[in-house]
């Protein structure tokens, strides 16, 4: 399903770029908060997330048609109470994301503008902490996954140079290496200045 995905990523970026009749190309430094949390982690009692955050680049080739690849700092905060030793666990994952999304512009060179994109993408963990409160162990680095493949949706509004975007992810690919079905999704308010 990943390949399947990314190809038709690939294909759509291709498409829109080809039939583009005034490609562009633009950066943009963007910075933003989220707010993540698990659908699914066994055996947990109890699974609750605090804000986090996120800093990068972008770079969108297109006009009315566009490929958006990214990089960015991204952190999570998370709080897990384990049910078979009643731990909290008050979590802070760090990744490396890479997405790479496709999208269309509701207006072509117009000051204000609406836009859509759906995409994937690659997180690499940079960075892990666990405050263990109660009887058991903290997880470790070596616990959690080190790749994460995610699959994102997403919209914006462009106003000149600057851009207020919102998408949700999720995950492809567990969180925790061997607990089983951990579903980590995320939401993310991204704000960003073209130039």
């Amino acid at each position: 399903m990943k390949k399947q995905l990314l190809a038709l990523l690939i294909s759509l970026g291709i498409t829109g770029w080809a039939s583009a009749p005034r490609a562009q190309m633009q950066f943009a430094v963007t910075g933003g908060l989220n707010y993540s949390y698990f659908n699914k982690v066994p055996p947990v009692s109890d699974a609750f997330s605090s804000l986090g955050y996120m800093i990068g680049v972008r770079g969108s080739l297109g006009s009315n048609f566009f490929v958006e690849p990214a990089i960015q700092f991204t952190s999570f905060g998370s709080t897990l109470t384990t049910s078979n030793d009643a731990t909290a666990h008050q979590m802070r994952s760090n990744y490396i994301r890479v997405p790479l999304e496709a999208g269309v512009k509701l207006f072509d060179d117009f000051p204000v503008n609406l836009e859509a994109r759906a995409g994937i993408g690659e997180s690499f963990l940079v960075g892990y902490s666990d405050q263990a409160t109660g009887k058991g162990q903290p997880f470790t680095r070596s616990d959690i996954n080190a790749m994460r493949t995610t699959a994102i949706i997403g919209g914006g509004v462009r106003v000149l140079f600057l851009k207020l975007d919102v998408e949700y992810e999720w995950g492809l690919t567990d969180f925790f290496k061997n607990k089983g079905g951990t579903d980590f999704r995320a939401f993310y308010i991204i704000l960003g200045g073209n130039f």
